[in-house]
């Protein structure tokens, strides 16, 4: 092969010599014209071979590599990205521009996180403790009626299981708030009104209403 290299290049120094048929210069001239000038030294580096590959960015900002998660800027989740890969890097492409640079890393089903690309969750505004008690009063009234409409099915379940299924009947009379009712649908005299009248009591802090049915 050396030999070879020598006899080559003994006939390229006659072939750069000679005049082109259609121009008045030789390839030495025209190179010393023309591509000489124009050259610069070499990187001190060698160039990195690179290979490129697609990828979308999932949910959690990261994108997948051989197994391995790099992160990249939360704004890209769902968004198709270019990967840049090296012998010892991995680089995010988007657009044309690189949006994230990461040591390349072999171990597959681990996680390679930038505290960076983290997106913040909108928080929520400071509640002091007035406005903390004011809120707790108004969904504690908000929850009323519930509680209300619990305490009253409850005193009709034992008013039914102690005198008889279909003793009692609960319905709302349409109200906002609290109000309720409840009709009697069987009436008895004696302990049996008395047990109405205690359940009536105890339901919506008196509020609840039932009354004889005739």
């Amino acid at each position: 092969l050396a030999e070879l290299n020598r006899s080559i290049a003994a006939l390229l120094v006659d072939l750069n010599q000679r005049v082109f048929k259609k121009l008045p210069s030789t390839r030495a001239s025209a190179f010393a014209d023309l591509d000489r000038p124009a050259l610069r030294p070499l990187p001190a580096q060698r160039m990195p071979i690179a290979r490129f590959k697609p990828a979308r960015v999932n949910i959690d900002y990261h994108v997948e590599l051989d197994g391995h998660y790099y992160p990249v800027p939360h704004a890209l989740v769902g968004q198709m990205v270019e990967l840049r890969i090296t012998a010892t890097t991995v680089e995010v492409l988007h657009g044309g521009k690189r949006v994230a640079a990461h040591a390349l890393n072999p171990r597959p089903g681990s996680h390679t996180t930038t505290r960076a690309h983290v997106g913040l969750a909108p928080r929520a505004p400071a509640v002091d403790a007035g406005q903390a008690h004011r809120l707790g009063r108004a969904r504690g009234r908000d929850d009323e009626p519930t509680r209300d409409r619990s305490r009253l099915m409850a005193a009709v379940d034992a008013i039914n299981g102690r005198f008889g299924k279909g003793t009692v009947h609960s319905g709302a009379t349409g109200q906002s708030g609290p109000q309720r009712t409840a009709a009697v649908l069987g009436h008895e005299a004696g302990e049996k009104d008395a047990a109405v009248h205690d359940a009536a009591g105890g339901c919506a802090g008196g509020e609840g209403v039932m009354e004889p049915h005739l």
